[in-house]
């Protein structure tokens, strides 16, 4: 019932305009790297799952007001993604999802969707350690959907079939990423080192939408940039402490 009133709640209020129509393919992508309150979530609740760093996850939610409830662990400092993205991007049965993040404590910490996108995620700096859940909710049509975590407090390693890891200065990183997909980067910088991130479609009629988001090594971020709708994208700052900084890319 509480859960019911949520959303009864969520779609009385203001709701922003839904983006451009969804993109129908997979995207490419090539880059260079040269130096909410809601109702509490009770501890207790089920969970459909466990998610985990470098790996995608394939689920489906099968009427329209049912969910899913997975659960991940972060340490106080960590930056977190979670992310989604349909798998049908057409029709009755692509997915209208509603993410809701909570909290060790069962507080709503983020939420994201009901807006008809077809890739959405949400994002936190941890100020709490232990288990989060993630309950996602089909609002409009119910669907099939894949699922991924990255996380400052996991190392960027590459799962297998994907892209992500290390980035090397100077050197340009290819890869491929689709709608509901993110990619994990890395790499070490000193206090003082400026820093500049380039990524963009491999093709010249590549239809990837580029986003960037850089966290620094306390976890928080430090910058980002896209959506715009743009070929490429990049990000440049001035590190101001040493350590691993992370980059997480996806397309909108």
């Amino acid at each position: 019932m509480e859960l019911m009133k949520t959303l009864t709640d969520l779609h009385a209020s203001p709701r922003r305009a839904a983006k451009g129509g969804p993109h129908s393919q997979a995207k490419t992508l090539a880059f260079l790297f040269c130096l909410a309150g809601l109702v509490a979530m009770p501890e207790t609740a089920r969970a459909d799952g466990t998610l985990t760093c470098n790996n995608i996850i394939y689920s489906d939610i099968g009427s329209t007001g049912d969910s899913n409830i997975w659960t991940f662990t972060a340490n106080a400092g960590d930056g977190v993604i979670v992310r989604l993205g349909a798998q049908v991007l057409t029709g009755t049965n692509s997915l209208d999802a509603l993410m809701l993040l909570y909290n060790p404590a069962g507080t709503l910490v983020a939420q994201n969707g009901d807006y008809g996108d077809k890739a959405l995620d949400v994002s936190m700096h941890a100020t709490n350690s232990g288990t989060y859940r993630l309950v996602v909710i089909a609002v409009g049509f119910p669907g099939a959907y894949l699922i991924n975590l990255a996380s400052t407090g996991c190392p960027s390693v590459a799962p297998p079939g994907d892209q992500g890891g290390p980035m090397t200065n100077g050197w340009m990183h290819t890869g491929y990423i689709g709608i509901g997909d993110l990619d994990a980067w890395s790499f070490y910088a000193s206090a003082g080192d400026g820093i500049f991130i380039r990524m963009g479609n491999s093709a010249t009629n590549g239809t990837l939408d580029p986003y960037l988001r850089i966290y620094g090594p306390d976890g928080a971020l430090v910058t980002w940039t896209g959506g715009y709708g743009y070929l490429a994208e990049e990000v440049s700052f001035r590190a101001t402490t040493n350590g691993t900084f992370t980059v997480i890319v996806v397309t909108r």
